[in-house]
């Protein structure tokens, strides 16, 4: 049941390259960096600050062309990358499919609501005591890094990618805005570093979201086997259904309840753990396939 979420994840690791309407998060309020590069102070433009000795002028001017170019080369680059991802949205949609997930995680109409347990897997961790006359040695390490929750809608690679607060657009005060030839070519090389520098830290940033989102996908199906070689005690949802409910000013005609009552644990009775028939790719062989590989083997 698991191998299709299994293959998932392998495409998805694989479709690196495939990262690089209205697209969800885009912000409209950035400046190109020409335009960035050609602002110049005009008359009757407020000049805050314009009697400023030189140097210090040059130096306001230099901070405030990184600052705006960054934070305009961030606006510009993260838009790019959200209209790219948007444009195979299909493929993310299929790649990173959590209802999928919810459906196998629980039986029934729970399967709608809940979200499991992201759990980390670590092989050949090393931890030492304060006065390092001991060292731990672990072939494999196990940690539950988000609990279980109760959601209303299963989460969507877009939350994890797309959408975020907007960055403040801000532009610079005219006193710091070149006045002079020299200080216009000054100035358009600043914009230019500052606008580089944004474009690497989106690219940081959207880099370690997919990572974040891919970490928690890959979590959930390392709880869901886990649970299947027993060595996770799996969330236990309790519910309750109650005809109606009269509170007065509302009524609730067929109520259900859904609560978490017993969180995921890890169960240390190796007698109850069930090794699971993994082919080289690390998907699930189906009985047949087990049968077939075990006739070669012996």
């Amino acid at each position: 049941m698991l191998k299709p979420l299994i293959v998932a994840i392998g495409l998805a690791l694989a479709s690196q390259a495939a990262f690089a309407g209205v697209t969800p998060g885009v912000q409209y309020d950035g400046m190109s960096l020409e335009e960035l590069e050609n602002m110049t102070a005009y008359k009757g433009m407020p000049l805050a600050g314009d009697d400023d000795v030189t140097n210090k002028r040059l130096k306001s001017m230099r901070e405030a062309a990184l600052s705006v170019g960054a934070q305009h080369g961030y606006i510009f680059s993260m838009n790019k990358l959200r209209k790219e991802l948007d444009a195979e949205a299909t493929t993310w949609d299929n790649l990173f499919a959590f209802k999928d997930l919810m459906r196998v995680a629980t039986p029934g109409e729970k399967s709608l609501y809940f979200l499991p347990a992201v759990i980390q897997e670590s092989k050949e961790v090393t931890s030492g005591n304060d006065d390092h006359s001991r060292i731990l040695v672990s072939g494999t390490y196990y940690e539950i890094v988000k609990k279980e929750r109760l959601v209303t809608n299963p989460p969507d690679w877009r939350e994890y990618l797309l959408i975020d607060l907007p960055v403040d657009a801000s532009k610079p005060v005219g006193a710091l805005l070149p006045k002079t030839p020299a200080e216009q070519e000054q100035w358009a090389e600043w914009v230019a570093e500052g606008w580089e520098a944004g474009i690497l830290q989106s690219n940081a940033e959207m880099t370690a979201r997919i990572r974040n989102l891919g970490s928690d996908y890959i979590g959930m199906i390392k709880y869901l086997t886990l649970v299947e070689e027993g060595k996770v005690v799996p969330s236990f949802v309790a519910s309750q259904y109650r005809n109606k409910v009269n509170q007065g000013s509302s009524l609730h005609v067929n109520q259900r309840t859904f609560a978490i009552t017993a969180p995921a644990e890890f169960n240390d009775r190796t007698n109850a753990w069930v090794p699971l028939d993994l082919d080289p790719r690390g998907g699930y062989r189906s009985d047949e396939e087990a049968r077939v590989i075990n006739r070669v083997g012996n």
